[in-house]
């Protein structure tokens, strides 16, 4: 039949292409290629960019090239001379999309990434913000449908506030099957030194972003031994407004979560389990529907009802609390001093800031 006749011939068409691209890069040492790259790089940051190993590609079903050893310098003042170090990069390329003109990346693999993220005494940061000469590029953006990480470290240092953070990522992964389907990511790994991790799914981000209408997402976030569902989405993606999300969560650990705020040596008072809904922007978020259960009744057992309509300068805060106990002596534990009364303790109330 007739087409058959064409698909043998498309068969053989890519087998040429793929055996003459084979053949083209097998006698080329793609290393003379690294003084451009580094160039291009410098003109497009400003940062000189180093590679230390060598450029391969390997050719199977899909071709691989991989670099290793590639670091990025960092600003004059800062704290080392790297801003960024890679162990190993690797990028497979869609290879029938290639002979049809597109570019898609199946896959980037970065192996021992090491990124240190800084702010000065003055508040200058270390991200390269590009040179003046550098232009804009129309080329378009190739589609990748998968980014894996391994064995990532990330430090911010904050010399104004004199803060700290660390993230350390055992693996990290996102995945996205075609420009149409939902993005899958999970990640694992300790934020100052508190484990960490994330899994869930994020409803078709390029066409949500290309229009800038409404991307939902369904996300577990566990945090030491606590863990918490997020269910919504963000109703307008052109300037993140319309934030509409349900957040409910357990666990045994608010120290665990303070840690990740910075605060140390918080006090537990035990158990918890929350419901709550998430709605507004970036710059006007509230918090509704508040439900929060904590601790028990051999130290406090607390319970909180309300909303807080203005979350970030704390006002329009409407709060209903309920506190009970067997012993207030118990609450030495919390309060870190003596108190002289002792029992059956409850205690209720209302919390209302304008």
């Amino acid at each position: 039949m007739w087409w058959k006749k064409i698909l043998i011939g498309l068969v053989i068409l890519v087998v040429i292409l793929y055996a003459a691209m084979h053949a083209a890069l097998h006698f080329v040492d793609l290393n003379r290629f690294k003084p451009r790259i580094s160039s291009a790089v410098q003109d497009a940051t400003g940062r000189r960019l180093t590679i230390a190993g060598d450029l391969e590609v390997d050719f199977g079903l899909l071709p691989v090239l991989t670099a290793q050893d590639i670091a990025l310098q960092n600003e004059s003042w800062g704290s080392r001379q790297e801003m960024i170090h890679l162990k190993r990069f690797q990028v497979r390329i869609a290879l029938l999309p290639l002979i049809l003109g597109r570019v898609e990346i199946a896959s980037i693999l970065l192996i021992g990434p090491d990124f240190l993220l800084e702010k000065n005494a003055s508040g200058q940061f270390n991200i390269p913000a590009g040179s003046a000469g550098a232009g804009t590029s129309s080329t378009a953006t190739p589609l990748i449908h998968r980014i894996e990480v391994k064995d990532a470290h990330l430090v911010f240092i904050d010399r104004q506030s004199d803060r700290h953070l660390e993230l350390m990522l055992d693996h990290a992964r996102a995945e996205l099957p075609d420009g149409n389907s939902p993005l899958e990511i999970d990640l694992e790994g300790t934020f100052n030194r508190t484990p960490v991790a994330v899994f869930g799914t994020i409803g078709r981000p390029l066409p949500a972003f290309a229009s800038g209408r409404k991307l939902p997402a369904t996300l577990t976030v566990e945090i030491a031994e606590n863990r918490f569902q997020l269910t919504g989405a963000v109703n307008n993606t052109g300037d993140f407004s319309g934030l509409d999300w349900r957040i409910t969560g357990a666990g045994s650990s608010l120290p665990a979560l303070g840690r990740l705020a910075g605060l140390e040596n918080l006090p537990d008072p035990g158990p918890f389990k929350l419901q709550v809904e998430l709605s507004g922007s970036p710059q006007h978020l509230a918090l509704e529907n508040l439900i929060l259960h904590l601790g028990d009744r051999g130290l406090a057992k607390i319970f909180l009802r309300g909303e807080v309509k203005d979350l970030l300068r704390l006002q329009d805060i409407d709060l209903q609390v309920l506190a009970t106990g067997d012993d207030l002596k118990n609450l030495e534990k919390l309060a870190g001093t003596t108190i002289p009364w002792q029992g059956e303790f409850r205690v209720s109330g209302r919390m209302i800031r304008r």
